[in-house]
């Protein structure tokens, strides 16, 4: 899918609060991340890491 939308132009792919995805859309993430080296991908993601959040434990 991502092959597809970077083939007509370049794709910008923003994800905020990262630390609070689900496994399913982390494990996503990841492997994006690994297969968009040679697309014309931006993939940029935040992660909160402060005191007072809790993260979700990863499955």
């Amino acid at each position: 899918m991502l092959h597809s939308y970077a083939g007509r132009a370049p794709l910008l792919i923003a994800v905020d609060d990262v630390h609070l995805a689900d496994p399913a859309s982390h494990r996503w993430l990841v492997e994006s991340a690994r297969h968009v080296d040679r697309l014309p991908i931006l993939l940029v993601a935040t992660e909160r890491s402060q005191y007072d959040v809790d993260p979700r434990p990863r499955a």
